[in-house]
């Protein structure tokens, strides 16, 4: 008496003359509240004391049972904001079931507190009380952990004993950021001096950094620091979204002391990260000291007699001349030479070497020249 509904005999074993089994059957009918007064009746027609009506048993309470649906998020790796992309969520039902684990669909679930960028991009349903969904992430920078990350289940997928169920809500796992410390490493593909400035490459190599677009770079994202006269950026080219080569272009102009903090500075409009421009690392330019050399040979050995017509070279090393397609022949001069010994004409072939014929008036002269030049 008093029974949930759905509760019913099985059977009854009798045991003694005072003692029966009774076996219950029930068919799972959902009840929430507690049963305080349930009892059995037993027909007077089976008992010998008990003449008219029903003994009745004392009474018991049938307790409810209230059903707790759960969703168990875990994730196959550590959620980081790096290793986001082809992550893999699990959800393990308890006391709900998917109404058909294999028509889940991506709409059915909802990420909830998640960084911009993240998505689910599948779902598989392994069985009634288990889904795994597969995530993609197209990055975007985040610099605060998310502690608060969660899946919200569709209720119409879903079905429980108890109460109908809206939204089901996992457990929360943390998503951790990581904090860019941008760099950018610039080497050289020799040592840079002042020799040989000229055409050289630099490469920039970033590290927690990327180029918006490294394939549309121009020379102005660019600006050397302490970098000596005459020194330009010729080209750049962006090799992949971390890495780009310059090409430099250097005039010449003389400089005698070292550069030891030349660097680059990259214009934060090109890079992702980096809220003001980003510098490199510094390299030395070193310096050439100079020391200027003119060396004088000529097409014969010089005598007395062979003097009318010969052919003086004169090649500069550590100088150039500054046009070598304007001399004159007064712009040399023949020093501690014989009487009667001048130049006929002078011929310029490059900026370090220069022809210088003679001509001879011949007087006698009875002493060798040791130090004509």
């Amino acid at each position: 008496m008093n029974a949930p509904a759905g509760l019913s005999i099985e059977s009854i074993i009798p045991v003694s003359s005072v003692k029966i089994n009774i076996a219950l059957q029930f068919n799972g009918t959902d009840f929430v509240a507690n049963i305080p007064n349930f009892h059995i009746n037993i027909s007077s027609s089976v008992l010998t004391q008990t003449s008219a009506g029903n003994l009745s048993t004392s009474s018991m309470t049938i307790f409810a049972y209230t059903t707790d649906p759960t969703a168990v998020l875990t994730s196959d790796s550590v959620l980081t904001e790096y290793g986001l992309d082809r992550r893999k969520l699990s959800i393990d039902l308890a006391e709900v079931a998917f109404i058909d684990y294999k028509t889940l669909k991506v709409s059915d679930f909802k990420l909830v507190n998640y960084p911009a960028g993240l998505s689910i991009t599948s779902v598989t349903g392994i069985s009634a009380f288990r889904a795994i969904l597969g995530l993609r992430f197209t990055y975007k920078d985040f610099d605060t952990d998310l502690q608060d990350f969660y899946v919200d289940s569709n209720g119409t997928v879903l079905i429980s004993s108890g109460t109908e169920i809206e939204v089901l809500s996992t457990n929360q796992l943390p998503i951790l950021a990581y904090i860019e410390h941008p760099i950018a490493t610039l080497t050289a593909d020799p040592v840079l001096t002042e020799q040989n400035l000229d055409e050289r490459t630099l490469t920039i190599n970033l590290s927690d950094e990327e180029f918006i677009d490294h394939q549309n770079l121009q020379v102005s994202n660019f600006t050397l620091i302490n970098a000596p006269t005459g020194l330009s950026i010729n080209s750049v080219a962006g090799i992949s979204k971390t890495q780009a080569v310059l090409d430099l272009k250097f005039n010449g102009t003389d400089f005698d002391v070292n550069y030891p903090d030349f660097a680059v500075t990259i214009s934060k409009s090109v890079l992702i990260q980096s809220q003001i421009d980003l510098q490199t690392n510094s390299l030395t330019i070193f310096t050439h000291i100079e020391e200027p050399v003119a060396i004088l040979t000529w097409d014969s050995v010089l005598t007395e007699y062979w003097l009318d017509y010969r052919t003086l070279y004169i090649d500069l090393q550590d100088e150039t001349f500054t046009d070598f397609t304007t001399f004159v022949k007064s712009d040399f001069t023949l020093n501690n030479a014989p009487v009667g010994l001048s130049l006929q004409s002078v011929e310029g072939t490059s900026s370090t070497h220069v022809i210088l014929n003679l001509a001879f008036v011949y007087n006698d002269f009875d002493t060798i020249f040791n130090h004509f030049m």
